[in-house]
């Protein structure tokens, strides 16, 4: 051997190397380009979860409070109507002094 096996060999690595560089720099080129566009949405996207993760607690709050004032006017109208089926005779007066409710009891 003559020794031209090694620089055909090496000839074929640069060359192959010098390939693989050109598709780099192509791969980071076409990435630059396609984040630079595609950033808008990614962007939005981002700040839409920021809204979400903020407005769900607010969300299950609201719905929390909703549903124990819905318990307490649910009680409240129970015992309207429980005050409203009991007979007169028994039902307790009320004397209304300056804008101040006071409740008499009357005894039999």
């Amino acid at each position: 051997m003559d020794g031209t096996y090694g620089r055909a060999s090496t000839m074929m690595v640069k060359e192959r190397m010098q390939w693989v560089i050109y598709g780099l720099i192509a791969g980071l080129l076409i990435g630059l380009v396609l984040g630079w566009l595609f950033s808008g949405i990614i962007g939005t996207a981002v700040k839409m979860l920021i809204v979400a993760a903020l407005l769900v607690p607010i969300y299950f709050a609201w719905k929390f409070w909703r549903s124990t004032k819905d318990d307490e006017e649910a009680a409240r109208a129970a015992r309207e109507a429980a005050m409203e089926a009991v007979d007169a005779i028994d039902a307790q007066g009320k004397l209304v002094h300056e804008g101040e409710v006071v409740t008499e009891v009357r005894e039999r």
